[in-house]
């Protein structure tokens, strides 16, 4: 059974476009890495979002951790191409392009 979420995916749709980094927090396993990762990137797809355009990161793994720097993160992943960056348990900058 999927819990749909409509309320958070709801607020999460009304601000897409502001150029403000969402931050989702909640208890540990209350289904926030789920929202962006599963629910949230699948609604950017069905709108015609490009796969290489969506980047999901981890940040509570050692693979990673370089991403906790905005410089690094920002050179990887340039605004021009990136639409969203999903990030758990850690820190990273967006800049939102259309």
């Amino acid at each position: 059974m999927e819990i749909k979420r409509e309320h958070y995916l709801q607020m999460l749709r009304d601000r897409m476009h502001n150029g403000m980094i969402k931050i989702i927090t909640g208890i540990r396993r209350s289904g926030k890495s789920y929202l962006l990762f599963h629910l949230f990137r699948n609604e950017l797809l069905a709108k015609g979002v490009p796969e290489d355009h969506i980047i999901s990161l981890s940040m509570d793994g050692w693979e990673n951790r370089a991403y906790c720097n905005p410089d690094v993160t920002y050179s990887t992943f340039p605004p021009q191409k990136v639409v969203r960056i999903g990030v758990t348990q850690g820190f990273a900058t967006n800049r939102l392009s259309s």
